[in-house]
């Protein structure tokens, strides 16, 4: 039985433009995720990127997801289970129906209002290497730059404060593994933000928490939600901890799933799909609405 699951980017995916153009053909629809989404963003001065007006790229980013999901379920298709990544655990989670579009475009003003602290002190990068190939490369940074994030097992997202950060990122150069700094203002999913848990789950504890109507997997917790999990703390306690998607993948194809969409702009879910999935289960498709490009293995 063919069944499909719906991936939620993270920070780093290209929100640089108006979110309503990403869905022509469904502006109604479009526009209103976005004042819904605008509307919670306004008493924290945040709002998405609108045609002429620049917005939060993190709300913007949760708006188009939110916005894609939404035109994808009035199109006839819905998930048989959810995954996000990083900041993406929130969409996917309004996806199961934990949590409303409204409380989630507020759990990303929440996650906003907490790293402003943090914001031009340090940074994201990807790198091209195995864990291995990067760890003799970590030693630039003196301890304190860490692998935030496994995309493929060849790919790979680096963080840490800024001057660390920028020396093991002329190492990777050096070393042949093409660094790429990413569009985030601060350091992500790094124990130096262990300090900020505690602060955020107190603003998240406000949101309503509803039964799960599908599954979602966490990259970060390394397992399935349940109803028994108090949401607002897991998403918390994620800031610090780094994301594993090629083995939430692998639980994703073992729960059946065979299609993967990608609900949000490109940022390379769809082609980890194709790595990790795709040449060991013959028939898995991944696709990513935005793009255009499906991709079938």
């Amino acid at each position: 039985m063919d069944r499909t699951a719906f991936l939620f980017p993270g920070q780093g995916a290209n929100v640089g433009q108006d979110a309503a153009a990403l869905l022509p053909g469904a502006a109604s629809v479009v526009a209103e995720v976005l004042d819904e989404v605008d509307q919670a963003g306004t008493p924290f001065g945040l709002g998405v990127t609108r045609k002429g007006a620049a917005g939060s790229p993190q709300l913007t980013l949760y708006a188009t997801s939110v916005a894609v999901m939404r035109v994808l379920a009035l199109r006839g298709i819905e998930p048989d289970m959810a995954l996000g990544y990083s900041l993406g655990e929130i969409p996917a989670l309004v996806c199961a129906g934990a949590l409303s579009v409204s409380d989630g475009a507020l759990g990303v003003c929440y996650l906003v209002r907490s790293m402003r602290a943090y914001e031009g002190l340090g940074g994201v990068a990807l790198v091209r290497g195995s864990a291995e190939q990067i760890q003799p490369v970590l030693a630039a940074g003196g301890g304190e730059v860490v692998i935030g994030g496994y995309n493929q097992d060849r790919l790979l997202v680096l963080t840490g404060p800024g001057a660390p950060l920028r020396a093991v990122l002329e190492e990777a150069a050096e070393a042949g593994l093409r660094p790429r700094e990413l569009d985030v203002p601060y350091m992500i999913h790094h124990p130096a933000l262990a300090g900020t848990v505690a602060r955020y789950a107190k603003d998240m504890a406000v949101l309503e928490q509803r039964p799960l109507r599908r599954p979602v997997y966490s990259p970060l917790a390394g397992r399935w939600y349940t109803d028994d999990d108090d949401l607002a703390r897991c998403l918390a306690e994620n800031v610090a901890n780094p994301v594993r998607l090629p083995s939430a993948l692998v639980a994703l194809a073992q729960a059946g799933a065979t299609t993967f969409v990608e609900c949000g702009p490109p940022a390379g879910i769809t082609q980890a799909v194709w790595e990790v999935v795709g040449q060991k289960h013959p028939g898995a498709r991944a696709y990513c609405p935005l793009s255009g490009l499906p991709v079938v293995s």
